[in-house]
């Protein structure tokens, strides 16, 4: 969820800022950064989830 948030929040963000600045090209750019931006709180939590299975035996690496 807290995923959706930081990718709707970056999609906003960029359009607003370069939607009169640059071209179509400039406006397309912000769906990647907004997957990009997605990732922010995801990564850790993936962390965090895989050390925390890891500890409980859930996980053999």
């Amino acid at each position: 969820m807290l995923g959706g948030v930081f990718e709707l929040a970056a999609r906003s963000a960029i359009v607003v800022l370069v939607a009169g600045k640059t071209s179509f090209a400039g406006v397309c750019l912000a769906d990647p950064a907004a997957w990009i931006s997605a990732l922010i709180p995801l990564i850790p939590y993936y962390i965090y989830v895989t050390r925390k299975w890891k500890k409980q035996g859930k996980i053999a690496m």
